[in-house]
């Protein structure tokens, strides 16, 4: 081999290894601009990520704030409805208790009335029939005091007797104001469950 030969021979080898050089040059660069990219990548997936859940928690957070402000405006309603409805069953309870101390005091009154004899509580008779505080026969209409309407004599009633009807009335004038007072407050429970 000549000259030349050895030359080609130094010259492939030549080119051979800038020939490896380059490419190695070149996997360098591709590894150098993979792995570049692959953190930009990475970078802008952990970005996007926390973006996308810094979205979802905001969201999460307001719906939280809307529906704890809603749960305080309906507790301080409840709060609201329960007080009006206390004060009306306090109105309720004192009515009552005003109204049963008002009938009891009148029932007393005539009780009293009757017991010293300024108070007299009349019955209608039957023409003929005998009173029966006197025994004696009834006078005819016209001459009792009181008068009739006309079907009958009156007559006054006993002392005893009088306190007994005063007193039945008054038991049923208390269980008419108590029963008027349950039917307020049953009402007043009603309204609070609309």
């Amino acid at each position: 081999m000549g000259k030349h030969g050895q030359r080609g021979i130094a010259d492939g080898w030549v080119l051979l290894i800038g020939l490896v050089v380059v490419l190695g040059l070149l996997a360098g660069l591709a590894f150098t601009v993979k792995s570049y990219l692959d953190g930009v990548d990475k970078k802008g997936y952990d970005r996007g990520k926390q973006e996308t859940e810094a979205i979802y928690a905001k969201r999460d957070n307001d719906a939280l704030k809307a529906a704890n402000a809603r749960i305080q405006a309906l507790q301080t309603e409840a709060r609201a409805i329960e007080a009006m409805h206390a004060k009306q069953v306090m109105a309720i309870n004192d009515k009552y208790q005003k109204d049963k101390s008002d009938e009891i005091v009148k029932r007393d009154r005539v009780i009293a009335g009757l017991r010293d004899g300024t108070t007299r509580l009349y019955v209608q008779l039957a023409p003929g029939r005998a009173a029966p505080s006197t025994g004696s026969p009834v006078p005819e209409a016209g001459a009792c005091r009181g008068g009739t309407d006309g079907t009958g004599a009156t007559g006054i009633l006993g002392q005893a007797d009088s306190a007994f009807l005063v007193t039945e009335a008054g038991e049923a004038d208390r269980i008419t104001i108590k029963l008027t007072g349950v039917q307020a407050a049953l009402k007043a429970c009603m309204e609070l469950r609309k």
